[in-house]
């Protein structure tokens, strides 16, 4: 995404990713699946997305499950990064419903 969006992220990030590798795997979702574990996760992503390579979904989606935790991931072929404006999100808003009926148990601690 740097490539595509340089200026964007010089100044938000305050220089490349091969200068400050910390700063963007920090800001990078895929290396905090066990935050969003806490939460009901809904991903929806296109797979020709140009913006956000559909790796990135795929990645936090495969460390989710391997964690056990719920995720409704929803891959649209062909799709790009504004593809969910496209698509009947019915199913997703179902899921979030039932997911957030249950409450929340605090961890201990």
């Amino acid at each position: 995404m740097f490539a595509r969006f340089p200026d964007h992220f010089l100044q938000s990030y305050g220089g490349p990713p091969e200068k400050i590798p910390a700063v963007y795997r920090e800001r990078s979702s895929r290396y905090h699946a066990a935050s969003f574990a806490k939460l009901p996760v809904v991903i929806v992503h296109g797979s020709a997305d140009a913006i956000i390579p559909v790796n990135h979904s795929r990645i936090l989606v495969e460390q989710l499950r391997a964690m056990k935790k719920p995720v409704f991931y929803v891959e649209i072929k062909d799709g790009d990064h504004d593809s969910l404006t496209k698509t009947d999100i019915a199913p997703v808003m179902d899921y979030l419903a039932a997911a957030t009926r249950e409450p929340l148990t605090p961890e201990p601690g």
